[in-house]
């Protein structure tokens, strides 16, 4: 097979390529979808406690977490307290459902999924304090395991499905964050 210029290693012509790439999609202004600062140009964000309607005990600390880290994730800043943010992210943990939605048998549940529900709510501080974005039924949902004989791992199967669930929760609410602005 002929090439256009025989001279240049195909490794270096690959990185020529995958370089062109990257500046021709930074040029035309092009980022990942959630990427970027938070809306409404807060620098900045406190995340306090969310508050829990769940019977789930420290299922807000688990959200409120994967919040936090999210948030730093994606770049932003994580204000230890109120005075020094642009903006506060507040919201309620408001649901922790299981349902079955595999069985063995009639009475002996396979797995279970776990929907984990939320809402949020970003607000400028200082004065006049303003709300940037908000969401009342952000869902996230995962699977787990039950094990018939275990109860215990069969409880830490659904500890683990819901911390996974809010850190998807955490990606979906700072993505809509992002894409609404």
């Amino acid at each position: 097979m002929k090439t256009c210029h025989p001279s240049i290693p195909p490794a270096a012509r690959l990185r020529c390529t995958v370089f062109a790439a990257a500046f021709l999609l930074a040029a035309c202004g092009y980022q990942f979808a959630g990427g970027g600062p938070l809306p409404g140009g807060v620098g900045s964000v406190y995340v306090p406690l969310l508050t829990n309607a769940t019977g789930e005990t420290g299922l807000d600390s688990v959200v409120t977490d994967a919040l936090r880290y999210e948030i730093t994730r994606r770049g932003n800043r994580v204000a230890a307290d109120r005075g020094g943010a642009d903006g506060v992210l507040s919201g309620v943990v408001r649901g922790a459902v299981s349902e079955t939605i595999s069985r063995s048998t009639i009475g002996t549940a396979r797995e279970r999924r776990v929907r984990l529900t939320v809402g949020l709510e970003l607000r400028r501080t200082g004065e006049p304090e303003a709300s940037i974005w908000s969401r009342g039924g952000l869902e996230a949902t995962e699977t787990y395991a039950v094990v018939d004989a275990d109860r215990r791992a069969t409880d830490e199967n659904r500890r683990r499905a819901l911390e996974e669930a809010a850190r998807k929760l955490a990606e979906q609410a700072l993505t809509n964050m992002s894409a609404d602005f």
